[in-house]
């Protein structure tokens, strides 16, 4: 693949994972925050692992959108929590590469 090719998509992928935080954590989170912290934190990691889809990322969609939203709770910015999903992300497809 062509160096231009993989920075393109590489771009592309962390626009749409900033996005995606953005979404969850600034549109749903703050939305939820009306009825307490908690409730916020709560709700927005079951929809944000939802999103992901019922299979092997469930459960670790669940442990980073409960820290993503304990994070937005504590600092009130999306930005820790964007960069705690591009984290988990490198290291998974790292991972993945590696193994296969």
């Amino acid at each position: 693949m062509p160096t231009s090719i993989l920075a393109h998509c590489t771009a592309r992928r962390a626009a749409h994972r900033t996005v995606q935080c953005a979404a969850f954590r600034g549109v749903v989170s703050t939305a939820l925050t009306r009825y307490g912290a908690w409730v916020s934190v709560i709700g927005s990691t079951v929809v944000f692992a939802l999103a992901h889809g019922i299979n092997l990322a469930l459960i670790p969609a669940i442990v980073v959108g409960a820290i993503n939203g304990i994070l937005l709770v504590r600092t009130k910015s999306v930005w820790p929590g964007v960069i705690v999903h591009a984290v988990n992300n490198g290291v998974s497809t790292i991972l993945i590469a590696l193994a296969g």
